[in-house]
């Protein structure tokens, strides 16, 4: 197969398989909206890092070596994984955030729901992944985009494969 017909074969599944994560997580956007509940913030991190590890994987999908390119082109599971990484940094970010191990003007302030005095229950947990929410407009900017460059640095991880995609 020719490198143009790879790269049009590797876009068409990157388009495909971020579209198909995209869907899924956007249930995390439409059931609380119907159910006139909360959205959950996790959720919106992970739709915004998979965003950035699909525009970090199509930005640098022209590099690539050739072996890259015949790795991506057969193979469904390699297009999915570098998405994927990149919701699931977006989410570890998420959590460095939450923990306050960062701090500066750059970083997003949490408002948290109170901490019980009988510890940490299974309720509890609802309520803070329900109810810890960014602290302001700006605030919850800073966190769409640290999940998104969260999930665009997904280029970080070390290839599993050889074509060091």
């Amino acid at each position: 197969m020719a490198r143009g017909e790879q790269v049009n074969n590797i876009n068409r599944r990157l388009i495909i398989v971020s579209a198909v994560l995209l869907l899924v997580c956007s249930a995390g956007f439409i059931v609380p909206f119907i159910m006139k509940g909360r959205m959950l913030i996790p959720v919106i991190c992970l739709v915004f890092g998979i965003l950035g590890g699909f525009m970090s994987l199509e930005q640098r999908l022209g590099r690539l070596p050739a072996e890259a390119h015949d790795l991506l082109s057969g193979s469904w599971f390699q297009v999915v994984l570098r998405p994927l990484y990149g919701g699931i940094f977006a989410l570890v970010a998420y959590i460095l955030l939450l923990s306050g191990l960062v701090t500066s003007a750059v970083f997003p302030v949490f408002v948290y729901p109170s901490f019980p005095e009988t510890g940490i229950t299974p309720l509890y947990f609802m309520f803070f992944l329900t109810d810890t929410v960014p602290a302001s407009g700006p605030d919850f900017a800073k966190l769409l985009f640290w999940s998104f460059a969260a999930g665009f640095s997904e280029r970080l991880i070390p290839q599993i494969g050889q074509g060091g995609v």
